[in-house]
């Protein structure tokens, strides 16, 4: 069970940046069930102190590391155990090396006009065995698909693919299965706060 520590009415982690990047590939790997990772900073808390459905919805996140070093100084004022501050944008960058070269695939959601895709393109770079099977502005943008270097970037529809992430039909017959649809183990999301975190 993992332990969280409250800062605020919000629970905070207290995992380093290497345990959360293993607990999250050990759950791909047991195929655990589906979940959501946050990172809040200080003015997430300041709303959630407002909305309390906002606060159940952070408060029901498996992980949530602290993005800002407001809450790294809050915690040690409030002499609460939060070990680490792993930012939303550290988070992508450490947990995409560190499943680079495993068999576990990646989409990217959100920002604005062409953002997931360049995101996409940027850590194919770095990364070059990232597998990365989606990204799209928005999840309601029809089947598009994006060429980047020697990867395809497929955007499923989603009348076709629900949340639970099942495979789409739409591309069965492709005859090249490297760029056919599969399922998304973990899915970055930057709708902005609060959208991204109540979606």
């Amino acid at each position: 069970m993992l332990v969280k520590n409250y800062i605020l009415g919000i629970g905070f982690n207290n995992l380093s940046k290497g345990e959360i990047l293993e607990y999250i590939e050990n759950s791909i790997r047991k195929k655990e069930k589906k979940y959501y990772i946050v990172t809040p900073n200080p003015e997430l808390l300041v709303i959630a102190h407002k909305d309390s459905e906002y606060k159940k919805v952070l408060n029901g996140a498996k992980l949530a590391s602290a993005d800002g070093i407001g809450i790294m100084w809050a915690a040690k004022i409030l002499r609460k155990s939060v070990r680490e501050r792993l930012t939303g944008v550290d988070l992508v960058e450490n947990l995409c090396k560190h499943i680079a070269e495993k068999p576990i695939t990646v989409g990217f959601l959100g920002g604005g006009a062409g953002v997931a895709e360049k995101t996409a393109e940027c850590l194919i770079k770095r990364y070059p065995k990232l597998n990365i099977v989606f990204a799209a502005q928005e999840w309601e943008s029809g089947e598009l698909g994006a060429e980047v270097g020697h990867k395809n970037f497929l955007v499923h529809d989603a009348k076709k693919v629900n949340l639970s992430m099942q495979q789409s039909s739409a591309s069965a017959n492709r005859e090249n299965s490297e760029s056919s649809p599969r399922l998304i183990d973990i899915l970055f999301v930057a709708f902005g706060s609060p959208k991204q975190e109540l979606w």
